[in-house]
């Protein structure tokens, strides 16, 4: 699992109220190849790499698969992700993986967010109000301690 980028994704505006796109994306991102070695020792070769299939990452987030299909080609059309086509295999199935674009990792820090996601932005303006409102009625009434000591 690629842990970094997945945060970066995550962070980001990227696709924001756009459906399943950024929970598509954040899945592929988390699906990068990360580990160099496989277990028998030789090299990854999908080192950087998505190689799960549109249907594999559809039935983990309960979506159809051409809702993955659609989002996948709308993110190499945007030009996040590359894909790469592989030979058939043995069954004659065709197979691709894809990779984040060369640029897209400084292209997603420049989209993160300031300040968090959009709905805590609401959540943050009311406890400033909130704050402002309880510092004002100490302002006004003063605490509490020179209250009492006033009325003893």
């Amino acid at each position: 699992m690629s842990f970094n980028e997945y945060i970066l994704v995550g962070e980001s505006d990227l696709y924001d109220k756009q459906g399943f796109r950024k929970a598509i994306c954040l899945q592929m991102a988390g699906l990068i190849q990360t580990k160099e070695k496989l277990e028998d020792g030789s090299p990854n070769p999908n080192l950087g790499w998505v190689v799960q299939t549109e249907k594999w990452i559809a039935e983990r987030l309960g979506i159809s698969e051409s809702a993955v299909y659609k989002a996948i080609k709308k993110f190499v059309e945007d030009g996040w992700w590359v894909r790469e086509e592989l030979p058939r295999d043995s069954y004659g199935h065709r197979h691709c993986r894809w990779r984040l674009a060369d640029h897209a990792r400084g292209r997603l820090q420049e989209a993160k967010r300031r300040g968090g996601p959009p709905c805590f932005e609401s959540q943050k303006s009311e406890q400033a109000i909130i704050q402002a409102s309880r510092l004002e009625a100490y302002e006004e009434f003063g605490s509490t301690r020179q209250r009492r000591v006033k009325h003893a």
